[in-house]
């Protein structure tokens, strides 16, 4: 029969930042409960010490797989019991807080290398970030993570010339990688654009309305073509206006879209 060694305190640290401080049986964490680490394969059958052999167990569970036999000093074995639960689950507060501790020693290296990459590859004539601007890559991984934060960075300083202007815009645009709008929201903002580079005058808000209306009804291209013709924004306005009326006369004559 194998012999049971005791589990070091950090091999049972280990396997329970491995199984996030939850039993794996019950589901519950720390410190709601105390937890133990349990032989998946038990030592009396061969099984070892290994981490990939251990398994995080609460109290209950672990102790609940084998029938317990009450003895004349059970009140002194259930004192002591009571005694070594208290002192596990102060030990496992300490753990929680020390693994905590690593995370957060992990967030901030991923920032320090998040800025590295922008100053190295991104910035120019030397400049470097500022602490506003270090508090703003942090914000937005702590939100959106490393996978979108660094495609963030990528695409707006492609989109943006100014650098400002790019740092200030990462965290907006990792917001919308991560919730992307509809296709037809996408489409009216970029449409909008174009009656933007091309007139004078451009009511953005009204524009919005109109073109999210009409792309419910219509063809992206025939909008698009609208955007690029019209002369100015009362021509785009009117003839907008003019094709939503038409859209809702279809559907109340259930007819198609044309």
């Amino acid at each position: 029969m194998a012999q049971r060694k005791n589990l070091s305190k950090k091999l049972r640290f280990e396997v329970f930042k491995r199984d996030d401080f939850t039993c794996q049986y019950c589901g519950k964490k720390a410190p709601d409960v105390v937890l133990e680490v349990d032989h998946i394969e038990p030592v009396a059958k061969g099984g070892t010490n290994e981490i990939t052999n251990l398994i995080t167990a609460c109290f209950e569970c672990n102790r609940g797989k084998s029938d317990k036999r009450i003895s004349d000093d059970a009140t002194v074995r259930k004192q002591m019991n009571e005694l070594e639960q208290l002192n596990a689950r102060r030990e496992q507060i300490e753990m929680v807080f020390k693994w905590k501790e690593e995370l957060l020693k992990i967030d901030d290296n991923a920032v320090t290398k998040l800025i590295q990459i922008i100053e190295t590859e991104y910035l120019h004539n030397g400049k470097r970030a500022t602490e506003v601007g270090r508090n703003s890559i942090k914000q937005a991984y702590k939100k959106y993570g490393l996978n979108i934060v660094l495609e963030a960075i990528k695409t707006s300083f492609e989109r943006y010339e100014d650098d400002e202007k790019a740092f200030d815009m990462i965290i907006k645009i990792a917001y919308y990688i991560k919730n992307p709008a509809p296709e037809y929201v996408r489409q009216s903002y970029y449409l909008r654009g174009i009656l933007r580079h091309r007139l004078v005058y451009v009511n953005d808000q009204k524009a919005i309305a109109l073109l999210q209306t009409n792309l419910n009804f219509w063809e992206y291209e025939d909008i698009k073509d609208l955007c690029l013709t019209a002369k100015n924004w009362s021509e785009f306005q009117e003839e907008s206006e003019k094709w939503i009326e038409e859209a809702a006369d279809n559907v109340k004559n259930g007819k198609k879209d044309s």
